[in-house]
Formats: structure tokens, sequence, C-alpha cells
């Protein structure tokens, strides 16, 4: 576990005093934020800098402009400070590249399609079965 558990920890318990931790997992594939999970129901991230912060609190601010306008789940803050959100975790597991890169041709440029729609608004094409 790294040297930062215990700061973490307390982190956490100043967030949300009254949780219960039964169970507490650091993400190690962070790179601008310490995530925490709790009971596998929360999600504590905590900005590793100041420039980080201001990341984290423009991501808060897209996630809010389209949660309304996409149909999968979307991280919903219940706790939000300068340098950190808590929201609880969505079911599923994250889309990875080395996901991806295990799917056949064929699902690839699904997944592909749906992410450029996602990210340019325009309708998939439809793909050749």
């Amino acid at each position: 576990m790294p040297d930062n558990t215990e700061a973490l920890l307390q982190r956490v318990r100043a967030i949300m005093p009254e949780l219960d931790i039964e169970q507490f997992e650091i993400n190690q594939e962070g790179l601008i934020n310490e995530v925490v999970i709790v009971n596998q129901q929360y999600v504590f991230r905590f900005a590793r800098t100041e420039e980080y912060a201001k990341i984290l609190k423009t991501e808060t601010q897209i996630l809010d402009l389209i949660r309304p306008h996409i149909g999968v789940s979307v991280p919903m803050p219940i706790y939000r400070s300068t340098d950190s959100m808590v929201y609880p975790l969505l079911g599923g597991q994250p889309l990875s590249r080395k996901m991806v890169l295990e799917f056949d041709e064929s699902t690839q440029n699904n997944i592909a399609g749906q992410l450029d729609h996602f990210f340019t608004g325009c309708t998939p094409p439809r793909l050749q079965d």
C-alpha cells in the first residue's frame, strides 16, 4: 500500500465522518488525482496539486453539462470542494485500451463509432455485419 494511506483515510473521514469504512481501496492509476474507493460504494478523488484541482473543477463542470444529454451513467458528485469530489461508484468496468484490443475488429470499430458519436455529436455510421 502507498505511504499516503493514512493521510487519505483521514481526508475521507473528514468529508464523511459518519461513514463506516469496511473496505478502503486506493486506485493506483490516477495521474492527476489520488482516487480512493470506499466500501465499493463511493469514489473519493483528491487533486494532487493546485493546478490539477483546476482540472478537477473543469471536469466536474463538463460532467454537469453532458449528464442530461447522454444515455450512460455519469458521475454525480455528492460532495465537491476546490480540490476534491465524492460520487457514488458507477457499476461496470472502465473501458481500457487493453480491453478494446482484446475484441475482434468489428467490435473495435463499433466502439470507435460510438466514441466518435459521443465526442462529435454526430450519428455513428451503420457498420456492416
